[in-house]
Parts: C-alpha cells; sequence; structure tokens
C-alpha cells in the first residue's frame, strides 16, 4: 500500500449523512493524491462534498469507509494523531470572520500553535514575527492590533500566518478567496505560491472559483456529487474535457469569463 510518491492519498473515501431519515451521499468513492511539493486543485459547486473531503484529511471527520493516508502509513482520526502528524497538515478555513475571535490580538491568536510546537519539541517552527511577515503583515504594525479592526483580507492573512506556524509541509485553502475582493484575492495567491516555493510546501486548493485552479495548479479533479468526475493536467481539464458535467461547467465558465465576471 505504501507509495512514496504521494504525500497525501485518499482511497474510496465514503461519506454519508442522515438527516429527516433520509441517507445524503456526500462522498461516493473518491480518489485523490498529492505528491509532494505540488499545488493541486479541487474544484467543485457548494454541496458537492469539498469541504467534507477537508475534514476528513485533517481528521475531523472519518469516513464511513475508505483510507487517508500519509506518506504511505494510513491516518487515524485527529485525537489519534500524533503531535507531528497534526503539525504537519494545516486546515485555512473558507470563512476569516469566523475563524478567530475578534477581541483577540493578533499576537494573541498566534500564540497558541507557537506553544503547542514548543511543547511537543517540534524542530522547525515559525516564530510570530516570521509567519506574519510571510503574509505580508510587519509584525510591529500588526502584533497590537485586534482581529475586529481587521478587513477580511487581513484577518485571512492572519489565518494563513497561523497556520504556518508549525511550517506545514501540507496546507488544505478551502475557498481561501472566496469572500474577499480582487485585489485582497490576487495577494493570497501569491502569498500561496511563494511558499510552495519557498517552503516547497504541497496545497490543496478547495474552490469553486476557476480562476484560482487557472492561476495556480497543475493538476486539477471536478467534483460532482460527491464523486470526482474528471483529473488530471488542469490546463487539458479546462480545455478538453471529457464528462459531460465537466463540459458544461467549462462552457458555463467560458461564457462568464466572456462577460467579465470573476468566476
Amino acid at each position: 500500500m505504501k507509495n512514496h510518491h504521494d504525500l497525501l492519498k485518499l482511497e474510496s473515501i465514503h461519506r454519508s449523512y442522515t438527516l429527516g431519515g433520509t441517507i445524503h451521499k456526500v462522498l461516493q468513492g473518491v480518489n485523490l493524491e498529492v505528491p509532494p511539493g505540488t499545488l493541486v486543485g479541487l474544484l467543485g459547486e457548494s454541496g458537492s462534498g469539498k469541504t467534507t473531503l477537508a475534514r476528513i484529511i485533517t481528521g475531523i471527520e472519518a469516513p464511513d469507509y475508505g483510507s487517508v493516508f500519509w506518506e504511505g502509513s494510513s491516518l487515524p482520526s485527529l485525537r489519534r494523531r500524533r503531535f507531528q502528524q497534526v503539525a504537519d497538515i494545516q486546515y485555512i478555513f473558507q470563512d476569516p470572520y469566523a475563524a478567530f475571535n475578534p477581541l483577540y490580538t493578533v499576537e494573541h491568536a498566534l500564540k497558541e500553535p507557537l506553544k503547542y510546537c514548543r511543547r511537543h519539541k517540534r524542530l522547525n517552527y515559525l516564530e510570530i514575527a516570521e509567519a506574519l511577515d510571510k503574509v505580508g503583515l510587519p509584525p510591529d504594525k500588526w502584533l497590537s492590533r485586534r482581529l475586529g479592526a481587521l478587513s477580511g483580507g487581513e484577518r485571512q492573512r492572519a489565518a494563513i500566518a497561523r497556520a504556518l506556524i508549525p511550517l506545514p509541509r501540507f496546507l488544505i485553502a478551502d475557498e481561501s478567496t472566496s469572500m474577499l475582493d480582487n485585489n485582497s484575492a490576487e495577494f493570497i495567491l501569491e502569498v500561496f505560491n511563494n511558499l510552495n516555493k519557498e517552503f516547497g510546501m504541497s496545497i490543496l486548493f478547495i474552490t469553486h472559483q476557476v480562476h484560482v485552479i487557472k492561476q495556480s495548479c497543475r493538476t486539477l479533479y471536478l467534483l460532482n456529487k460527491g464523486r470526482v468526475v474528471e483529473k488530471g493536467d488542469t490546463r487539458q481539464v479546462l480545455t478538453q474535457p471529457s464528462h459531460p458535467y465537466a463540459r458544461q461547467m467549462v462552457k458555463s465558465l467560458q461564457y462568464f469569463e466572456e462577460v467579465g465576471a470573476v468566476v
């Protein structure tokens, strides 16, 4: 089962929920691979199962069946993971406003991951000032700022800085640009690309915005109703889709691009 070509590998992930006596199949046999040092896109509409998949990767949720492998070894649920496994996989949540207590200062919010890195004697991690520098928030100006006074883009950068403290090897960016204006979104994408180049971080971009994938990802997975219906080279998937849903999606995206909408 070990495959050292992959940092992360998902095999046949299934997840269902029961709501009002009805079973809803959220994920149906999802396979996904992320090699070391790569930027991978997971594209899909709202409700396609993207965030559920992210929660399974991080161990917040468990699949009904199927396996998550990290460097060839099966990953248990979050409570049973070693600290090094938790630190290596960091999740940046979609909503920058819900990610923090608005009464905290930036410094206070970033102290907790630093404390755990030191307690568990993690060999490589970033100090708070270093993490803030990486996301374009000079520490001399931002350490004492209350999070409630920050804009959405600034909060998202603070959230990325918090995720960077343990110097993870794998980041999950869950719709990290969807709530931001164009300028803020472009800056965030640049931050992620720089992290990939400087540290070799693998990043999974979870999004419904095709421009995010086109700008950043070489490999694309297209999720529809809990199934991967298309995967491969991003340019090829977006220009020569084979699955009917993929063809329909690309056609609609081309229309939105023609009328000047960001999708």
